[in-house]
């Protein structure tokens, strides 16, 4: 082993992060700042669940400044949830009814017994 080279030393390259998936991350907090601003102005700066908006306002807000969400990319960020929520709310319908069929022995039940053959006539 060469002086100055230690074993188990790190890479001398490190991975960087993806700057695209920092950038919809960022997007993604300048729209919850938004939301999170509209609920304050609906609970009030002074009850306690304002407080803790408010707290959480200014963690997030070290994330991402005012204004470094555009119209559109706040809009698409929007979309984007809508579609999330309205898909897991179609998978869990599916699922509440495959098990309320199972509750009422529907599909997925037992099987049902087959028919036996008529005796005595041969």
């Amino acid at each position: 082993m060469s002086p100055g080279r230690r074993h188990g030393s790190t890479p001398a390259v490190t991975p960087n992060a993806n700057l695209g998936l920092q950038v919809a991350g960022m997007m993604k907090v300048g729209t919850a700042l938004k939301i999170l601003t509209a609920a304050l102005s609906d609970y009030g700066p002074t009850s306690e669940e304002g407080q803790g908006i408010l707290k959480a306002l200014t963690s997030l807000s070290k994330l991402a400044k005012p204004g470094s969400v555009s119209p559109a990319g706040e809009a698409n960020q929007l979309q984007k949830a809508q579609l999330q929520n309205a898909q897991n709310s179609s998978l869990m319908a599916a699922t509440k009814q495959g098990m309320n069929q199972q509750q009422a022995g529907g599909p997925g039940g037992a099987p049902p017994a087959p028919a036996s053959p008529p005796q005595g006539t041969m």
